[in-house]
């Protein structure tokens, strides 16, 4: 054999190993990539499922309840084509699950009873309001039904919203400040009238109505016994 044969030769089994290596470098790398994205996708479905069990009723419509299983269907669909056998061992989140009743007590001026939980769920809130735009942007839910779960997110946050200024007004009132405290509570008053289309917030609004009149009477009677 030459040398120009021999060289040729060395030449040729230097060109096969380096293509192999680069295939192999490109299966593993297209395997990591996988592995990647199945753990982002394990991550969302447990967000979902999170959002879907901790949200209470008020706060979950059939719409945004239907957006939610949607979303988890095509994560899921995702996962089985990527992983089958992280699909296989999938905890599947009870979208279909009885949801949490949350209920006004009587006489009660918020429907939520503490602000921990109260800025619990809005956090919640915030954190479905992103992923329902992030659905939107990738034309994963159709724009009408995102903007729709939008509004009633957004009116949701506006009542818990109302529910904290609420208790900030009842903890004024506690410390001898009913005039700031009667400020708040009209504020939160006309608030929670504007949302009453997507909530029903008809016995809130009448607590806190007579609430704020009799106060209102109290405060008047004690400017006619300084006079």
């Amino acid at each position: 054999m030459s040398p120009t044969e021999v060289g040729l030769l060395i030449l040729a089994a230097i060109l096969i190993c380096t293509l192999a290596a680069a295939i192999t470098q490109r299966r593993l790398s297209r395997r990591e990539e996988r592995n990647l994205r199945a753990a982002a996708l394990q991550d969302s479905i447990q967000h979902l499922g999170y959002l879907a069990e901790n949200l209470p009723a008020p706060f979950q419509s059939t719409e945004i309840r239907q957006a939610l299983a949607a979303t988890l269907s095509l994560k899921l669909s995702e996962l089985q084509r990527l992983a089958p056998d992280l699909w296989n061992t999938q905890r599947t989140p009870g979208i279909e699950q009885q949801l949490t009743a949350l209920a006004l007590p009587p006489g009660a001026l918020t429907l939520l009873q503490d602000s921990s939980n109260a800025r619990r769920i809005r956090a919640l809130l915030r954190d479905l309001a992103q992923l329902i735009t992030q659905q939107r942007d990738r034309h994963e839910l159709p724009a009408e039904v995102a903007d729709l779960c939008l509004r009633q997110i957004k009116s949701g946050y506006h009542r818990i919203s109302c529910d904290l200024s609420i208790m900030d007004a009842q903890a004024l009132e506690s410390r001898q400040r009913p005039q700031v405290a009667v400020h708040q509570y009209r504020n939160c008053l006309g608030k929670l009238r504007a949302i009453r289309a997507q909530h029903d917030t008809s016995a809130q609004v009448q607590n806190l109505q007579a609430h704020l009149t009799r106060l209102e009477q109290q405060l008047s009677a004690g400017e006619v016994r300084k006079d």
